[in-house]
């Protein structure tokens, strides 16, 4: 084991060096109790808005132990009048952008924020269900935003 580290070493550290303040963790820790850790120690809280995950994310958030002290809350906004009504998207947006859109994703997360009054909103949209789908306009099957 310490022969495989001392071999992945200097990988490690040149990517390091490259990705800088882009690393979130390493070794066990899963993205979700950075999150919580970071939001914990600025005594922030984070809302969610979810398309295509169907609430995957609040999910893994929601095993971190804590998660109640810095997750407000979480909506589905699975369909497109969901993301109208509860955070506040503009038909405009879905209409000149479609709901897997950069722009659509950016509403949904303030929206959501403003709804819920946190420091924080976080958003997902993409291509739902096992088959995605394909609009020319869009973008590629299955990915989320």
């Amino acid at each position: 084991m310490a022969d495989d580290e001392a071999a992945i070493a200097p990988a490690r550290a040149d990517a390091l060096a490259l990705l800088g303040d882009h690393v979130f963790a390493e070794g066990e820790q899963s993205l979700a109790e950075v999150v919580g850790e970071r939001l914990k120690a600025r005594g922030q809280r984070l809302a969610l808005a979810e398309s295509c995950t169907g609430g995957m994310v609040a999910a893994e958030l929601t095993g971190v132990p804590g998660a109640s002290g810095w997750l407000e809350s979480s909506a589905v906004t699975y369909a497109e009048s969901a993301k109208v009504r509860w955070v506040g998207v503009t038909a405009e947006a879905l209409e000149r952008h479609g709901a897997v859109s950069e722009a659509v994703a950016r509403q949904m997360a303030r929206g959501v924020r403003e709804a819920a009054k946190v420091e924080w909103g976080g958003a997902v949209t993409g291509f739902a269900g096992p088959s995605g789908g394909y609009r020319a306009d869009q973008w590629a099957p299955s990915t989320c935003a």
